[in-house]
Formats: structure tokens, C-alpha cells, sequence
């Protein structure tokens, strides 16, 4: 049975998330913030299972990371695992040039567990939906997409979900981690 694990990201955020989903399990997660450079591919699981070998590598626990990509559907593989170097580049007016209100989208997640032994799990969480150009951004630049994503089943986007409860159900990194529960964690 698995009550501690690391997760290995330099996004404070993001190890939030995870350490308070996962204390419901009973789950100690320690956070380290490595941060190293990815390997170059449009291939999101392929990213997140190369930072997992390399965490592995260099902190030798049980451990979690993660990748996620943004996908308007009307491009291939875009922006996807550039999502933040895209929006960089863009910003908001920018990226309103590459779709319209009610395009599809889907914003996907890659969390790979590294068990005691170095094995790596990948677990893959996707969350459809479409695009808005809202008027204002309520959410930092860190989740910029967020802004522009309604999510299938609710008429707010994922910036007004986030501090709401239900927003597990929107996130697929939370998709993710709930298959990785099911096959690592004891229940019950």
C-alpha cells in the first residue's frame, strides 16, 4: 500500500491539487521541485513518462509527474504540449485568431506513477469541450486556457470552476490520478 509518494513539479499549484486530492486516500505527498528540460515531441504521454524517468532517476521514491496539453480540434496535436509557449508567444488576442466561439477542444493530462522498484505507470485524463473568447480572464496566465474552456456538461468555464466544488470532474488531471487510485491505492 502506497502512503507516501512524491510529486515532482516546480508548479506549487499544481502539487496543491494533487496533495489534497490524494490526502482523502490518506496519501502523504511530498513535493519536489525539480524542474528539467522535455523532450521534444507533440507526444504528450511520451513527455510525461521521459520527466518520470528522469525524476526517477534523481529522487529514487515512489513517485508522480505529470504533463498536460491544450487541443483546439480544428489543429493537429496544437497547441498541445506548447499550450504554455504558445500563449506566451500569442497571449489572448493572438490565440482568439486561431478558432471561434463553439469550436471543440479538449485539454488532456499524462500523470505517470513511478512505483518503488522504478516501473512507471502512465495514466491518460481528457476532458472535452469547446472554446469561448470571453470579454475579461479571470485566471492568472499560468492557466490561461482555462479562460477560453467551457467544459462538456456546464455552461462556466474552467477559470470560474476552479474554486468550485464539483471541479475534480473538469480536470483531467484528476481523471487521471482517479485510475491510478484505483490500481495503487487500498480503498476503504
Amino acid at each position: 500500500m502506497i502512503n507516501e509518494l512524491y510529486y515532482v513539479t516546480s508548479n506549487y499549484s499544481k502539487y496543491e491539487l494533487i496533495k489534497n486530492y490524494l490526502a482523502q486516500y490518506h496519501v502523504v505527498v511530498q513535493n519536489s521541485a525539480l524542474d528539467f528540460s522535455e523532450e521534444q515531441t507533440f507526444d504528450l504521454k511520451k513527455i510525461a513518462m521521459a520527466k518520470a524517468e528522469h525524476a526517477w532517476s534523481l529522487v529514487q521514491k515512489p513517485l508522480l509527474v505529470d504533463d498536460c496539453g491544450f487541443y483546439f480540434s480544428h489543429y493537429h496535436q496544437f497547441p498541445g504540449v506548447l499550450s504554455k509557449f504558445v500563449f506566451q508567444g500569442l497571449g489572448y488576442e493572438g490565440l482568439y485568431r486561431l478558432y471561434d466561439d463553439g469550436d471543440q477542444a479538449t485539454f488532456e493530462s499524462c500523470v505517470v506513477f513511478v512505483d518503488a522498484l522504478g516501473t512507471l505507470y502512465p495514466y491518460h485524463g481528457v476532458v472535452s469541450g469547446r472554446l469561448v473568447k470571453p470579454n475579461n480572464t479571470t485566471a492568472s496566465n499560468e492557466i490561461a486556457y482555462a479562460n477560453l474552456f467551457i467544459p462538456d456538461r456546464t455552461l462556466l468555464s474552467l477559470a470560474e470552476l476552479i474554486n468550485k466544488h464539483g471541479y475534480s470532474e473538469f480536470d483531467p488531471r484528476v481523471h487521471a490520478l482517479q485510475q491510478f487510485v484505483k490500481e495503487h491505492i487500498s480503498i476503504g
